[in-house]
């Protein structure tokens, strides 16, 4: 179960929402969903469409979705800031893209260059996401918190830190390739439920870790020049250990498996999932 809030602007705090006069704002809506930009960006909307093309002019610049539904749109992103200076948060948004409050169906998300903590960030959001391709992200490519969504296709190439990250919620993938990940191809944490039919990664610290008290179910799983295939264990001390329960494995890292006392990585028949 994933809560809804009522109150689009709850995640953030006071302190965030007096922040946003320092920065220009322009808001657009779509049906029942706002759009807020901070900074400066040049937004297109065919409404007909259903395109959103979104180009940002400086590093500061963070573009919210607000509540409502959004169904088989695409949003293409990319970063045109001559600076490209990377700054970690403005306004309390970690993502170049935020979605918060959202039911998303279908939707389609390209994303170039980006220069925020997140490329896409999605919080408090449940839906199908139908493809994601994201290119050469300063750190995390994709960001879920306290979300329920199913991921169809997600290619990832080049990001500075993880290339998926979920916390909080129940996540699902159905193929995924990732290519150079500094740190963790995926990352599932605080409490998190997690499912991947089909997932081949390269060149990345760790292939998927699951930690926190987190569970994670992978059906097949090709890994390519990691140091560590898969890793469970427990980072905060408020959780438990974690577990991954995985069917195929063809992996070439310098080491298959990490598994911290507490924590569980176990080889089984997952073909009924």
């Amino acid at each position: 179960n994933v809560f809804i809030s009522n109150d689009i602007y709850g995640y953030f705090t006071s302190t965030n929402k007096k922040k946003e006069n320092n920065l220009k704002i322009k808001r657009f809506v779509i049906n029942d969903v706002t759009i807020k930009n901070y900074g400066n960006s040049k937004i297109e909307i065919d409404k007909n469409k259903k395109i959103i093309k979104i180009n940002d002019l400086n590093s500061q610049s963070r573009t919210v979705f607000f509540g409502g539904t959004l169904k088989k749109w695409k949003i293409e992103y990319n970063n045109l800031s001559p600076e490209k200076k990377f700054i970690k948060k403005i306004n309390g948004f970690t993502g170049c893209l935020t979605f918060v409050d959202m039911i998303i169906k279908d939707i389609n998300l390209i994303l170039k260059n980006t220069m925020c903590e997140d490329s896409v960030n999605f919080i408090r959001s449940i839906g199908s996401i139908y493809n994601i391709d994201i290119i050469d992200s300063y750190s995390d490519a994709f960001d879920a918190d306290f979300s329920n969504l199913f991921i169809k296709k997600v290619t990832v190439r080049n990001a500075k830190n993880d290339c998926l990250d979920f916390s909080f919620g129940e996540y699902k993938i159905e193929n995924a390739t990732l290519d150079n990940c500094e740190d963790k191809g995926v990352s599932f944490g605080e409490n998190s439920d997690g499912f991947i039919r089909d997932i081949t990664i390269e060149n990345s610290n760790i292939g998927i870790a699951s930690k926190d008290s987190s569970i994670v179910k992978v059906r097949k799983i090709s890994n390519r020049i990691s140091k560590i295939c898969l890793a469970a264990y427990r980072k905060k001390q408020e959780f438990y250990g974690s577990i991954i329960l995985y069917d195929k494995m063809d992996c070439n890292a310098e080491k298959d498996i990490y598994v911290e006392l507490g924590s569980k990585i176990e080889n089984i028949n997952l073909n009924d999932l």
